[in-house]
Formats: C-alpha cells, sequence, structure tokens
C-alpha cells in the first residue's frame, strides 16, 4: 500500500470528525463499525471543543500492518481546545481497488 494514499484517509477521517461531520464520517466508513449516534456520543463524552489534529501527528503516526494485504491501522489522538484529548481514534485504511483508500473507524477509546 501507498503511505501517501494512507495518510490522506487519515486525514480525511480525522478533518472529517473534527469538523463534526458524523454522517459523512458514518457514509464514508468502509465497515461501518459504529453509527453515526455513536461517534458522535463518545467524540462529545470528552470535554472541550474538538479541534483539527495537527497534521504532523497525522503523518508521523505510526502505521500497523495487518494479516491482510490490502489493510493497515493505527491509533490516531483527537484534538479538543488545540490539546491532545484522552481519546483516540483505532481506524483502519482498506486499498479497495482502482487506486481508492477507504477509512474505517473501529473504535474510539481513551488512550
Amino acid at each position: 500500500m501507498e503511505k501517501e494514499k494512507v495518510i490522506l484517509a487519515f486525514k480525511q477521517l480525522m478533518t472529517l470528525i473534527a469538523h463534526r461531520q458524523f454522517g459523512l464520517v458514518y457514509d464514508l466508513d468502509y465497515e461501518k463499525e459504529l453509527t453515526e449516534q455513536e461517534i458522535e456520543e463518545i467524540v462529545d463524552s470528552h470535554p472541550g471543543t474538538l479541534s483539527p489534529t495537527p497534521d504532523d501527528i497525522i503523518e508521523d503516526t505510526y502505521i500497523f500492518e495487518t494479516l491482510y494485504p490490502n489493510q493497515v491501522r493505527t491509533d490516531i489522538p483527537l484534538y479538543y481546545d488545540g490539546e491532545r484529548g484522552d481519546l483516540t481514534v483505532g481506524c483502519r485504511v482498506f486499498d479497495v481497488g482502482e487506486e481508492e483508500y477507504r477509512f474505517a473507524i473501529e473504535e474510539i477509546h481513551v488512550m
């Protein structure tokens, strides 16, 4: 998998979350393990105002290989009021063919 395309998919996900576009996050999620309402409730459970995760944090995240050649996984922290929060988005990116990479949220958890 091409790292640049993987990073772009992770950035797309984190940007949508930061802009509170939970419906679009759900619509674009490749596996839909969490509902739109679950995503919103978990994100809103943290005090403060959601803010964008800095690009360098996303670009420097450790990307794990999985047992499947067409997917990778990582954990990316959410930011609130410009500071790293306690919540982390556990997510994967899939190469679904035709040069298309799609994200999927596995969980949003306390890290």
